[in-house]
């Protein structure tokens, strides 16, 4: 699930399917607005693990 967080900011949660066996994986966190243009749109970046993930939108 991805919502806005204010007007620069998203609130990203992902869940395993808890429907077939128990739910083994979960990621929460915050991405921050980048910037925005015609050939990538509007891209937001997080640190996940030590790492940036980019999430394009």
């Amino acid at each position: 699930m991805v919502r806005a967080d204010g007007d620069r900011q998203i609130d990203i949660k992902v869940r395993s399917r808890s429907d077939i066996k128990k739910p083994t994986c979960h990621f929460d966190g915050k991405a921050t607005l980048m910037g925005q243009d015609t050939a990538h749109g509007t891209i937001f970046q997080a640190k996940v693990n030590d790492s940036t993930a980019f999430f394009p939108i």
